[in-house]
């Protein structure tokens, strides 16, 4: 039997395995918001853990994306620079832990725009485990997130965001996806 797309990427030191897990981790995010956004929207919902349970796998889902995407450009900056790791024992040796995304990126040269790092540090915590932070509790909580109101997370806008993000580190990596 083969090994499993996360035993692969927990022991390579290839960025084409981080990236690539990242695209089909944002893909799949993608398409958890609007399921999410009907669900709120109709309230068919008879108790808030449907709601609750739909968000937190979004946000997890969409940063531990981001992470991935981040990790797999670093690892392509190492592998242009001629750095070579046995194993991403080695590799997350070097980072000295490796959640602190906006941290590592910095270390290693990796520039962002302003938004795109307001955008990530509201993503962190969730690059660890989504199921300890926060939630919101109301449905109408629920709401104001679709609203992005100023205490929220998400808005159309954001999408786009990441999918820049996405398209500029594709282009950094030589990576040309249609």
């Amino acid at each position: 039997m083969g090994k499993s797309n996360t035993e692969l990427l927990q022991n390579s030191t290839n960025y084409w395995n981080f990236y690539e897990h990242s695209l089909e981790l944002k893909e799949a995010a993608f398409e958890i918001w609007p399921l999410f956004e009907k669900i709120i929207k109709e309230g068919k919902v008879e108790t808030r853990y449907l709601e609750n349970g739909l968000f937190h796998v979004f946000l997890n889902t969409i940063a531990v994306s981001i992470e991935n995407l981040i990790k797999g450009r670093i690892m392509w900056k190492y592998q242009e620079e001629g750095q070579k790791f046995d194993n991403l024992c080695e590799i997350i040796k070097k980072w000295k832990g490796s959640h602190k995304i906006l941290k590592l990126a910095e270390e290693n040269s990796i520039s962002f725009t302003e938004i795109e790092k307001e955008l990530i540090k509201e993503l962190e915590p969730y690059m660890v485990w989504a199921g300890r932070f926060r939630l919101p509790i109301h449905k109408d909580e629920i709401l104001n997130e679709l609203k992005k109101s100023e205490h929220g997370r998400f808005a159309e806008s954001d999408f786009q965001i990441i999918s820049k993000l996405f398209k500029r580190m594709e282009i950094e990596m030589g990576i040309m996806i249609k």
